[in-house]
């Protein structure tokens, strides 16, 4: 129950950076309220995926069961490597492909590499 209270709390947060830093971006003079506020809640929530780092940390971890790192290594780490390469490779294709298409520009094979 208190995991389900924590990733909702986090969730929250996470939801809030997004708004705040549109207000942020869009109100770039430090002398408006808007940006102070928006500014103020944009930094407060920032601790929202540092709580999705340590709640993914405690459902890995359970308590009625050692721990064994080789496995976790072989099984998790592994397979979160693999998917962050086939996110990367995605988006990179996407940006450099796939936006210049939609955009009407030619599309440059180079520019993948950068967005890698």
């Amino acid at each position: 129950m208190e995991y389900d209270v924590i990733r909702v709390i986090a969730l929250l947060m996470i939801v809030m950076v997004h708004v705040s830093a549109y207000v942020v971006i869009f109100f770039p003079e430090t002398d408006e309220v808007e940006w102070l506020v928006g500014n103020f809640f944009n930094g407060l929530a920032r601790a929202g995926v540092p709580m999705f780092v340590m709640l993914s940390g405690a459902l890995l971890l359970k308590e009625d069961k050692p721990f064994d790192a080789e496995q976790f290594y072989k099984r998790n780490f592994l397979t979160m490597v693999l998917l962050t390469i086939v996110w990367m490779t995605l988006y990179g294709l996407f940006y450099a492909v796939g936006l210049p298409m939609l955009e009407g520009k030619a599309v440059v094979s180079s520019n993948f590499w950068q967005y890698l």
